[in-house]
């Protein structure tokens, strides 16, 4: 078989119930033919029956049909980190995108990127994330939508982050890296010394923004494409708020844990100190917004839940 451009790596943590999504989503890709892409599926330690679902789907079939390689590989050690370099390692095309197991990227998706890694300069594509909810967000939720993976707020132009030692919104759904740039700013024979980011039920993360950050470093632009666009499938339980806060608490924590890391803790005692007041007078103010403010009790444990993690600050 002819190498492919585009490698779609597609960590999966017990995903038997939605790893149908991408691959019914790539099945529908236009003018895409066999050379175009394969599908790398990782397993990342699932318990459930993940590798045999994906395996066995109607969409997997037609992709194979179509004389698209679809394999499955089991990664044990946990963690998206782990997961996306074993990825990057089963693959082939010099072209890679990682998808979520929840993910549904658009029919034109596979070309539009492909277009859009033509430039020489780019080393990294972020896609542009919507929601497909479950069921309707409360607008305390959709204030809070980031911290989900969305960020279709960004416009509805191109935004090109130059390759600088700098963070930028690098979100590992929908992110394409060229090859080249990712083996030589990412450290893949040394795993332990990135983000491990999210590690089965613990919502830590980062690590896509940590990859974004290392190929900036290396030169590399990195570019927001609108077109790329890419729904996120957020099942019920994920606007619960007891996940939300969990969620905020960790993703907060984990960009504390970045910055500290490549930046230093300089004003990070300041600021910790200032979230702990504001924490604080958030609690205190709770009782007028349960009757003051429509879905107040959400929307202020939400606040709180952000104030407290940045009293709490890095993990490490």
């Amino acid at each position: 078989m002819p190498t492919p451009i585009v490698s779609y790596v597609m960590p999966a943590y017990n995903a038997a119930d939605r790893i149908h999504i991408p691959l019914q989503a790539l099945a529908r890709q236009t003018g895409i033919v066999p050379a175009f892409f394969e599908i790398v599926i990782v397993d990342n330690a699932s318990t459930d029956c993940t590798a045999d679902t994906a395996d066995t789907l109607p969409a997997t079939q037609s992709l194979r049909n179509a004389g698209i390689s679809v394999r499955i590989v089991r990664e044990e050690r946990p963690g998206l980190t782990h997961a996306r370099l074993r990825g990057v390692a089963e693959s082939c095309g010099p072209l890679i995108c990682f998808l979520d197991d929840d993910t549904e990227p658009g029919p034109e998706y596979t070309q539009t990127g492909i277009a859009a890694l033509a430039n020489p300069a780019r080393g990294l594509l972020i896609s542009s994330i919507y929601p497909v909810y479950a069921q309707p967000p409360s607008p305390a939720i959709e204030r809070f939508a980031h911290h989900l993976a969305i960020n279709a707020n960004l416009g509805d132009r191109e935004i090109i982050y130059p390759g600088t030692p700098s963070l930028a919104p690098t979100v590992g759904a929908g992110m394409w890296v060229r090859r080249s740039a990712f083996l030589e700013s990412v450290p893949v024979n040394n795993p332990e010394s990135l983000l491990p980011d999210r590690l089965g039920s613990n919502l830590t993360s980062c690590g896509d923004t940590e990859i974004g950050y290392l190929i900036g470093k290396a030169g590399w632009e990195r570019v927001f494409v609108p077109t790329l666009r890419l729904g996120h499938h957020i099942p019920a339980r994920r606007l619960t708020t007891s996940y939300l806060v969990r969620l905020i608490d960790a993703s907060i924590r984990s960009e504390m844990t970045l910055r500290q890391k490549y930046f230093g803790s300089a004003g990070m005692a300041k600021l910790r100190a200032k979230s702990f007041s504001r924490w604080i007078r958030t609690l205190l103010l709770l009782p007028f917004a349960m009757l003051l403010q429509r879905d107040g009790l959400r929307e202020t444990l939400l606040k709180a839940a952000q104030h407290r993690a940045y009293a709490r600050g890095p993990f490490r």
